[in-house]
């Protein structure tokens, strides 16, 4: 064992020290095996910059399909699939591109460099080869390939599970179970006077070799700026289920209870936001990733669904009903509350936190629909959680007097707000009713 880990060791180091070595692996059990090497020469007689690529991919019980392409993202990529032929030793390749993130097409237009299929075989450990030759590959003008460039991005992507095994170049590929991009450092294999010819060739081990050095994501203080914001706005959206659930419980205090609740955490988002806008005017002012977009639209929302509960509530007091604020109120808060916590999932993502972080993040999501769901249930069953709990008194009340019940027990969806005497004013409405008389009807 030894033995064999030390001329594993030898084979990379060798490997490492060859200036025309360039090539990236994924290797990860029986989801993914490829690996591309690339090698990139000057053409004397045409001038251009020709690229040589070899494509190597396991396919465990030949199913799936593996593809890489040029630049980060795949619109506008030239990408180059392989995946199993119908027949023991067959390999299917095509070169395809798409607008988006869409299934890739084969490419049938004549804006295309010039790319040869110089050889495909499947070698005795499984592995489907394909050898390319891409002439002028720098022509391709939909994604940027720079032979000279120390960080030029490559696409790579799989699939494990789909059913190929076809020689039909066209195939229609299934969505990806395993993707990311490389970024190989091109410049270490450039050959600008190649004395033979200049071929790529994966070597084994199947190891990544000249990857373009990475920058390590900066990590966030514990109790650092970026670290509270993420806190203060995960609590504070997770409270705002809690307040939904006060005004609809039945309690006495329910009113209470709900301004007190949404009021706290409403206060907590803005300030949140607020903060979030510095921490991107301080990180060079650059609004462009959907979780700041989403914060800069969040931060109005909350805003707004303030002032429409203040005015909701004011209006209630004098009309006794609801109006069309009401309605506003109630639909601009689930909207902020489904699109808050949606958003703390991309800040999660945006700061590159730990798995540890996610699982607790999609934790309050399931304890918040697990309150919310069954609330919204017995609601629609004219049912508040009080109710729920004194289930054998309402029955007793129901047989006695059902129409008292049912005035007693009106849905919040028309009275979203239940007003204690101490909350209100005796202020008398021109008819001589007290306001919160008419609140309590």
């Amino acid at each position: 064992m030894l033995t064999l880990r030390f001329w594993t060791l030898v084979a990379i180091l060798a490997l490492l020290n060859l200036t025309e070595a360039l090539q990236f692996c994924r290797v990860e059990a029986k989801r993914t095996d490829l690996c591309f090497a690339v090698a990139s020469y000057k053409n004397h007689t045409t001038k251009a910059k020709d690229v040589s690529l070899h494509f190597s991919a396991r396919f465990e019980g030949r199913n799936g399909w593996a593809a890489f392409g040029l630049g980060s993202k795949m619109a506008g990529s030239l990408i180059f699939v392989m995946y199993p032929g119908d027949q023991d030793g067959d390999v299917t390749t095509s070169v395809r591109s798409t607008p988006g993130h869409f299934p890739p097409m084969v490419i049938k237009t004549s804006d295309v460099p010039d790319i040869h299929v110089t050889r495909t075989w499947v070698d005795p450990n499984g592995a489907h080869n394909v050898l390319y030759t891409c002439y002028d590959c720098e022509s391709w003008t939909a994604s940027d390939l720079d032979v000279d460039s120390e960080k030029q991005p490559w696409i790579w992507s799989s699939n494990f599970m789909q059913d190929t095994r076809s020689d039909d170049p066209e195939l229609m590929l299934n969505m990806h179970t395993d993707r990311g991009v490389a970024r190989l450092n091109m410049k270490s294999s450039y050959e600008k006077h190649p004395e033979e010819a200049v071929v790529a060739q994966v070597s084994e081990p199947r190891v990544t070799v000249n990857e373009a050095t990475k920058k390590k994501h900066h990590k966030h203080k514990t109790f650092g700026l970026v670290s509270i914001h993420g806190f203060l706005l995960t609590v504070s959206f997770m409270s705002l289920s809690g307040g939904i659930l006060a005004i609809r419980s039945g309690m006495v205090n329910s009113f209470k209870m709900h301004w007190v609740v949404q009021s706290t955490a409403g206060g907590a988002i803005v300030l949140g936001c607020l903060m979030g806008i510095w921490l991107s005017i301080s990180h060079g002012g650059h609004f462009s990733s959907f979780h700041q977009i989403i914060g800069l639209a969040i931060l109005p929302g909350m805003i707004a669904q303030g002032l429409l509960g203040y005015w909701h509530h004011v209006n209630y007091v004098k009309l006794g009903r609801r109006t069309a604020i009401s309605n506003y109120h109630v639909w601009v808060g689930r909207g902020v509350l489904v699109v808050g916590n949606i958003n703390v999932g991309l800040g999660l993502k945006l700061a590159h936190a730990s798995s540890t972080a996610f699982y607790l993040w999609f934790g309050s999501l399931c304890l918040q629909l697990t309150i919310l769901i069954p609330m919204w249930y017995f609601w629609a069953k004219g049912l508040t959680i009080m109710d729920v709990v004194k289930t054998g008194e309402l029955r007793r009340k129901r047989g006695a007097d059902p129409e008292g019940v049912a005035a007693e027990y009106a849905s919040v969806e028309q009275d979203p707000f239940i007003v204690d005497d101490d909350d209100l004013d005796d202020e008398l409405d021109a008819g001589g009713v007290k306001g919160r008389d008419l609140e309590m009807r």
